[in-house]
């Protein structure tokens, strides 16, 4: 039988065609791979829940461990575990937070009720996990308010990115009477007060308490404005969002009537110990 050798340029077409097909093999089963990595079934077990969240302290954080953290964070993990979901936390601005939950990017938000740019966007538990207390913040030689529209010709400061309930078109329509200005955090805006670059600092309760440590001279003071509700925020883009707002409730009311869990209420009284 003869043997014929085969051409160089024969035997580099063979080894071309030999490469190729074990690199197409390769890929076919890559992609195969990540289809069963990222593409999994809603509702498996256990069914990931993206959970966004804010700088909110004490209700959630990022702590030194660069983990989500606060009272809020580990209800909702609770709250999650006892519905059979897990969770993945993600640290947002406030912004982001609305976008995404518009958007679907996130399904869940531990966050607070009746956001006018998120409704028809989400579902809203019917828990209520805490209230908390917006104030106006002003030095002590200052008068206490009972409204925001005493307001009017004052100047105000703001925290950049919180909309307030809402609150926040109203103080900047610039036919509303308002002077604001901005300050990006608790901290900073505490600054402007005690330079006297603003009147009323509107924030927080809970999240200005933490910081006063940083102003021995405790020369600031609140007065309570109102309460809002806090509350599990789903995004209707999420697949099932109906039934995981009503595991969600479900879940929470077993470790309410457990004691496993506990709702946050703010303190009552006007005025700081």
């Amino acid at each position: 039988m003869d043997i014929k050798l085969l051409a160089p340029r024969q035997l580099t077409i063979i080894a071309l065609f030999l490469f190729g097909w074990l690199g197409l093999g390769r890929t076919v089963v890559a992609e195969h791979v990540q289809d069963n990595l990222y593409h999994t079934e809603p509702h498996t077990s256990p069914f990931n829940i993206t959970v966004g969240y804010v700088e909110f302290p004490p209700f959630e954080f990022t702590n030194e461990k660069g983990e989500a953290d606060g009272f809020f964070i580990d209800m909702t993990r609770k709250v999650l575990l006892q519905a059979g979901y897990s969770s993945t936390f993600v640290a947002l601005p406030i912004s982001r937070v609305y976008l995404y939950l518009q958007e679907g990017n996130i399904d869940l938000w531990p966050g607070l009720a009746q956001v006018p740019s998120l409704q028809g966007h989400v579902y809203e538990s019917n828990s209520t996990p805490m209230h908390i207390t917006l104030c106006a913040w002003h030095i002590k030689n200052l008068p206490s308010i009972n409204s925001v529209d005493e307001l009017k010709g004052r100047p105000i400061i703001l925290v950049n990115g919180y909309t307030y309930g809402g609150l926040l078109y109203k103080l900047t329509d610039p036919h509303a009477g308002f002077n604001v200005a901005f300050t990006p955090n608790h901290v900073s805006g505490l600054n402007m007060l005690s330079k006297n670059r603003g009147d009323y600092f509107l924030n927080y309760l809970e999240p200005v308490k933490l910081v006063l440590p940083q102003f021995p001279k405790n020369e600031f003071v609140y007065s309570m404005l109102n309460t809002r509700k806090g509350a599990f925020i789903v995004s209707k883009k999420t697949p099932y969002a109906d039934k995981l707002i009503q595991d969600i409730d479900a879940s929470y009311d077993t470790l309410i009537k457990s004691g496993a869990i506990r709702e946050y209420q703010p303190p009552s009284g006007p005025e700081l110990d």
